[in-house]
């Protein structure tokens, strides 16, 4: 793998950041009014809100990396062959959003050559972002977060 210095992440992790702010306001104009539903051909929901908060993610995405990948879940994939993916769930939990029922966030990852290196993840409605990126540690808020130092099952939280 090719070594990516911490200005290049850093510069990621704050457009990644942007972006996701910038699906929220996206969401946010469409939440809670009945949007219509289509349904994919992997029987999964999309609506509006969704395709236009992954237009707007690679808006700003774009702006500053024109000539990366970037895999949407609403879009498709463009520039496949880039050794930087931009991987992008505008609204993750549609199933949620268009019941009116606020678990749902937006997710955006950069890999590079295979490797995941910036991550973000948006709750707005909760007005909560986590993100990290390698070998910068992670943050929820702002507040450093870590993986519990948990060593036996039984002790163990998980959620999915």
């Amino acid at each position: 793998m090719t070594q990516l210095d911490d200005a290049f992440l850093d510069q990621a992790l704050a457009t990644a950041r942007e972006a996701a702010d910038a699906a929220a306001a996206v969401i946010a104009h469409y939440w809670k009014r009945g949007v219509a539903v289509e349904t994919k051909a992997d029987d999964t929901p999309v609506t509006i809100a969704d395709r236009e908060a992954e237009t707007e993610i690679k808006r700003v995405l774009k702006a500053r990396y024109p000539g990366h990948g970037y895999f949407g879940e609403e879009h498709g994939i463009e520039h496949a062959d880039s050794p930087y993916q931009w991987l992008i769930d505008p609204i993750d939990g549609t199933k949620s959003f268009v019941r009116g029922y606020p678990f749902f966030s937006t997710q955006i990852a950069l890999r590079h050559e295979g490797e995941f290196v910036v991550g973000v993840s948006a709750a707005a409605h909760f007005c909560e972002t986590a993100w990290a990126r390698r070998g910068g540690g992670a943050y929820l808020n702002g507040e450093h977060i870590a993986v519990a130092m948990t060593d036996r099952i039984e002790a163990a939280t998980l959620s999915w």
